[in-house]
């Protein structure tokens, strides 16, 4: 299992070389799922579009990014030819439903399990942990969702974008929810390499 639990992507150049590192295969050759439903609405395509130019300056090929879209499941034939998934940034709420919604979820923890490689960019690295929760105080539960539940891939969940400014009500919610919270600010990331986390940047 290879997670990178990110706040902006691949903007850091210590995360980028790591990812490059550690990814194995032709970058111009690798299919993408590129998964956007966190940031669906207009003012937010900006988060899209930063993440895709940064695929793509990496020599990804264009025409193998596959884009999820809202309530848009690719077939399996297109999912078992994955090599890397990278879930965009945007309301959290918003994407764990979409994705479960669709079954989209089950899909991508069977292909982390096998090994497809996975980058998140803020919402799309907290929905890999055990719950949303953390997201509360900063996105709008605009689904009204009650199930919290994601995708429990780790046993932590992540504060992105942390500042010291916002200690006192993450610490707060790390004591509430009784779960290790990992911190990291814009310029940091997680790093799930199996049993191993190391926190980057």
């Amino acid at each position: 299992m290879k997670l990178l639990l990110t706040s902006t992507g691949l903007s850091n150049k210590n995360i980028k070389d790591k990812f490059l590192f550690l990814f194995f295969g032709n970058l111009s050759g690798a299919k993408v799922l590129f998964v956007v439903s966190a940031a669906e609405e207009p003012r937010e395509k900006w988060y899209v579009n930063k993440s895709r130019e940064e695929l793509l300056a990496l020599g990804i090929n264009e025409r193998n990014l596959v884009t999820y879209h809202q309530g848009e499941k690719p077939s399996k034939e297109i999912l078992d030819s994955i090599s890397l998934i990278y879930v965009c940034g945007g309301n959290t709420f918003r994407l764990l439903n979409k994705i479960k919604e669709s079954g989209l979820d089950k899909d991508i923890v069977e292909m982390i399990k096998k090994g497809v490689f996975y980058i998140g960019a803020s919402a799309g690295s907290i929905i890999v942990t055990p719950n949303i929760e953390i997201a509360e105080p900063w996105d709008s539960n605009e689904q009204e969702l009650k199930d919290l539940a994601a995708l429990s891939l780790v046993n932590f969940t992540v504060s992105p974008h942390y500042t010291e400014d916002e200690e006192g009500k993450v610490d707060e919610i790390e004591k509430r929810l009784g779960i290790e919270i990992k911190r990291i600010t814009d310029k940091q990331a997680v790093l799930v390499v199996d049993n191993k986390v190391e926190i980057i940047g």
